[in-house]
Order: structure tokens, then sequence, then C-alpha cells
């Protein structure tokens, strides 16, 4: 795996993460200031920590609007992660199929 992966999986693991990119998938672009007022149990610095973090796996792109700088979801580095996790589906589908059958035969 590359560096890069390696920061994906690390950015993905904190739950505050997966939600800021959930909440900017939900509502779109947001400005960090934004994005802390769906947060405030989280300082506004954690969630610009948050929102670095986030960047520098690849997983947000910040564009610049004058003096504003919006945050964007850049999907292309969840494709790995969901090609990774994929080779795993196999093992659910077994799993789920024995459990057809177990029920089919009560």
């Amino acid at each position: 795996m590359s560096m890069q992966t390696d920061n994906t999986y690390r950015a993905l693991a904190d739950g505050t993460r997966r939600e800021i990119l959930d909440c900017l998938l939900e509502h779109g672009p947001m400005r960090a200031t934004d994005l802390a007022a769906h947060f405030p149990e989280i300082s506004r610095p954690a969630v610009s920590r948050h929102v670095r973090i986030l960047r520098e796996a690849g997983l947000l792109e910040e564009r610049t609007r004058g003096r504003e700088r919006w945050q964007h979801v850049r999907p292309l580095p969840l494709q790995e992660v969901q090609q990774w996790v994929r080779r795993y589906e196999r093992f659910w589908s077994d799993k789920l199929e024995d459990l057809a059958r177990l029920v089919e035969d009560d």
C-alpha cells in the first residue's frame, strides 16, 4: 500500500472526520467555519485540524473564492478503500447464504 493510501485509512479511522465527510456530502461544499457550526461539541480549531487531516489524505480539496476557502469532497481516494473492502465481500455473501440455508432448513 502507498503512503497516500495509509493516510486515507488513518483519516477515515476517526469518527468525527467521517462525520465531516458525511456532512459535506449531504450539504455540499462549505467553509471550515460553516462546518464547525454543524459540530457544536467540538472547538473550531479541532474542526480545522480534522479538515486539514482530510485534505492531507486527499479526501478534501480546498478551493478559494475571493477570501473564502471552501472544502469539497474528493471521493477518488475512497475508491481504493472500496476496492480493498470488495475483496472481502465474498465472505459476507457466503455467510448470508449459509444463514439462508439454515433458515430454509428449519
